[in-house]
C-alpha cells in the first residue's frame, strides 16, 4: 500500500495540482512574467530573447497595438510604413545574428542582407530611431504574454535539439 504524500509545512495530504507540483518541484518553474526573469533563465541566449521580446513589442506598437496614434513617430518625420519595414527587417537580422532558433529548422537568410551596405545602414538607423521613440513611450507591450511566447519558443527549441539545453529552460 502506497502512503499519501504530505505537505511538509501543513501536514495535509497533497492532491491534484499540489501533488504534481510537489513531485516535479525540482524541474517545474512557471513561465517568466517579465523580461528580466526571462533573460536570466535564457542564459547565453539572453540577448536573442531580449531582441525577440523588445522588437516584437515595437512591431506591435507600430501596428497600433491598442491605439492608432503615434505622435512621437509623426513628429520624427518617419512614416509608419518606413518604420514598420525597417523594424521588421532589422528585427529579423538581429535574431539571426544572435542565434535565435528557427523552429522549422530551416536556415533563413534575413532580407536585410540582400540590400546594399548603405541601405542596410539606413534601415538600422531608422530602426534605432524607432527603438528610441518606443523607449520614450515607456516600452509598451513588453508584457507577460510576449515573455511567455519567447519562453515557449526556447523550450521548444531545446526539446527539438535546435539549441543546447539552457539552465533556466526545461528540456524534458
Amino acid at each position: 500500500m502506497k502512503l499519501p504524500r504530505l505537505d511538509l509545512n501543513t501536514g495535509e495530504i497533497l492532491r491534484g495540482k499540489a501533488l504534481w507540483a510537489d513531485k516535479h518541484r525540482s524541474r517545474y518553474k512557471p513561465e517568466p512574467t517579465d523580461l528580466a526573469d526571462l533573460m536570466e533563465r535564457a542564459g547565453p541566449m539572453a540577448d536573442a530573447v531580449r531582441h525577440e521580446v523588445e522588437w516584437g513589442a515595437i512591431s506591435f506598437w507600430l501596428m497600433g497595438g491598442h491605439d492608432t496614434s503615434h505622435p512621437a513617430l509623426a513628429a520624427s518625420e518617419i512614416s509608419n510604413g518606413s518604420a514598420s519595414f525597417a523594424v521588421g527587417i532589422v528585427w529579423e537580422a538581429l535574431l539571426h545574428e544572435n542565434g535565435w532558433p528557427v523552429l522549422s529548422g530551416e536556415a533563413v537568410i534575413p532580407l536585410l542582407y540582400s540590400f546594399t551596405e548603405n541601405a542596410q545602414s539606413e534601415a538600422r538607423q531608422v530602426a534605432a530611431k524607432v527603438y528610441e521613440l518606443w523607449e520614450q513611450a515607456d516600452r509598451p507591450h513588453v508584457d507577460a504574454v510576449r515573455c511567455k511566447q519567447a519562453f515557449q519558443c526556447l523550450t521548444s527549441a531545446v526539446r527539438k535539439g535546435l539549441i543546447d539545453p539552457l539552465p533556466g529552460i526545461p528540456g524534458f
